[in-house]
C-alpha cells in the first residue's frame, strides 16, 4: 500500500533520523522505485524535493566515496523530476483555468444571444433596422 509505506517511512525516519539506511528508504519510497514493487500513485514535486532531501541527508552520512556518489546522483535526478512535475502541475492548473474561462465565455455568450433575441423579438416586425438587426445576429 503506497500511503502506508509513505506513513511508515516517516516514521522510521524520525524515530533514526541520523541513520543513512532510513534516508534512503525515505527517499526511495517517496521517488519510487523502478519495477512493480508495489502499486505506486502519483508523486508530487514537494515529495520529490523531500526524497532529495533523504537522498542528501544520506549522502552525508555515506563513508564509501562510491556510495556517496551515486546517493548525489539519485538526489539530482530527483531533484530534476520534481521541477519538471513542478512544470506540468502548473500547465494541468493552466488548462482547467482556460476550461473554466471557456465555458464561462459560453455561457456569456449564451446569454447575450437570449438578449439580442428578446430585444429582436420586440423591435416591430415591419421594421427594417429589425432585418438588419437579425442579419447582424446570424453572423455572430
Amino acid at each position: 500500500n503506497d500511503e502506508a509505506l509513505k506513513a511508515l517511512s516517516a516514521r522510521v525516519v524520525r524515530a533514526a533520523p541520523n541513520d543513512m539506511a532510513t534516508n534512503v528508504m525515505r527517499g526511495i519510497v517517496l521517488n519510487g522505485m523502478p519495477g512493480d514493487l508495489w502499486e505506486m500513485g502519483y508523486r508530487s514535486a514537494a515529495e520529490l524535493r523531500e526524497a532529495v532531501t533523504h537522498y542528501e541527508r544520506a549522502a552525508a552520512l555515506c563513508n564509501a566515496p562510491a556510495g556517496k556518489a551515486d546517493l548525489v546522483r539519485i538526489a539530482d535526478c530527483c531533484r530534476s523530476r520534481a521541477e519538471q512535475v513542478a512544470e506540468l502541475d502548473e500547465l494541468r492548473a493552466q488548462k482547467v483555468a482556460a476550461k473554466a474561462q471557456l465555458e464561462e465565455a459560453k455561457v456569456t455568450r449564451a446569454s447575450l444571444r437570449e438578449e439580442t433575441k428578446a430585444y429582436f423579438n420586440a423591435l416591430p416586425t415591419d421594421n427594417a433596422y429589425r432585418q438588419a438587426y437579425f442579419n447582424a445576429v446570424v453572423e455572430l
